[in-house]
């Protein structure tokens, strides 16, 4: 009886939402050639802010969303170089998951319209402003208590010519 009562309580949470997540990006990337060459392979505070619409049922959800992600813009020094990246986005992702109880797991697919800046100080100066549309993928699990939402997710990010660019993150949300 009490399991029903949760998933009840659950699928009323069917509507509008707006969120906010707090976590760590990790950035991989090589670039450049001659004096400012480098591998980079550094971590920051990241941030994101989406809203979105779920459809809940008895045992499962679906939903759409979008938002805005900074990814943070961590330094690195390598010898006789330094390297400042700044990377954001815009995302939006389609999601899916089961319901148990008041927690729910999910998957997520989607893409992101990214912008990485750089500047790499060497010998010379190179700065790169670059843009592109890539596949975005993810999972989570969340937590329901009325309409308050705590989401755990770690969302992974298939950016052209990078090797790894990852976010974990904590956040909170309230459904309409």
């Amino acid at each position: 009886m009490l399991a029903g009562a949760s998933c009840a309580s659950i699928e009323d949470q069917t509507g509008w939402y707006a969120a906010a997540s707090l976590g760590t990006a990790v950035l991989e990337l090589e670039r450049g050639q001659g004096d400012t060459a480098f591998a980079f392979d550094e971590e920051d505070t990241a941030w994101k802010a989406f809203g979105g619409y779920r459809w809940d049922f008895p045992h499962f959800f679906l939903g759409l969303e979008g938002g805005y992600v900074d990814l943070g813009d961590p330094p690195a020094f390598f010898p006789d170089l330094r390297v400042q990246l700044d990377a954001a986005g815009i995302n939006v992702w389609s999601l899916a998951g089961v319901n148990v109880g008041p927690f729910g797991l999910y998957a997520k697919l989607g893409g992101i319209f990214w912008d990485i800046d750089g500047v790499a100080t060497g010998a010379t100066t190179e700065a790169f402003d670059e843009q592109g549309v890539d596949l975005a993928t993810g999972f989570g699990m969340r937590v329901e208590y009325e309409a308050v939402e705590l989401r755990a997710e770690v969302e992974s990010y298939d950016i052209a010519d990078t090797r790894n660019v990852q976010m974990l993150s904590l956040g909170l949300g309230w459904t309409f």
